[in-house]
């Protein structure tokens, strides 16, 4: 299934390996980024932080981490994961990534996430996409509603995020809804 390349006109999507682990960091190694996520990153974000993070996460079948690369300096600027998970009703990705600062308020998070739900909408059985963040972290919500997502409600969130926030909003994104907003984009 992950043969196939996920490119944007400025990114490129690959999947991470253990190599990864000091980009992580980088990335992740600040505190403007840190407090939105959740553990197993934890501030400081350091070496074996990042290593026992991208360790977990190749490990499961059913999450697929990527490294977001500009194409002009081939330099890591974020990731994104997408969770693969089914229950009774239906198989679902769970999406959520991390930028780093220098790169916000340039339209990379939507354009990654824009080709990464187009990458699973298109070549896996899934019925929607559900994403989550802390209640304080109104960008993300922002970032979310943009890109067609339905605000569905909050819940407890757990583990708690680095911020010490312990509700989170949950939002969705149909396959319906997607192709709906593709058409209209």
């Amino acid at each position: 299934m992950m043969s196939k390349k996920i490119e944007t006109k400025r990114l490129k999507l690959r999947l991470a390996n253990l190599s990864d682990s000091q980009a992580i960091m980088q990335i992740c190694n600040d505190w403007e980024i840190i407090k939105w996520l959740q553990p197993p990153l934890t501030w400081p974000c350091n070496k074996k932080t990042s290593y026992t993070y991208l360790k977990s996460m190749l490990e499961e079948n059913n999450i697929f981490l990527f490294v977001i690369t500009l194409k002009n300096s081939n330099e890591d600027v974020g990731v994104i994961r997408y969770e693969i998970s089914e229950t009774q009703e239906c198989i679902f990705a769970q999406r959520g990534f991390a930028l780093s600062v220098k790169y916000w308020n340039q339209g990379i998070i939507s354009e990654a996430s824009l080709a990464g739900d187009c990458f699973f909408f298109e070549n896996v059985d899934i019925k929607e996409i559900r994403a989550y963040n802390a209640i304080t972290n109104k960008v993300s919500s922002i970032i979310k509603k943009k890109q067609g997502f339905t605000f569905k409600g909050t819940r407890k969130a757990y583990p708690e995020y680095n911020n010490g926030c312990t509700e989170e909003e949950i939002w969705i994104l149909t396959r319906d809804q997607y192709m709906k907003h593709t058409e209209n984009n």
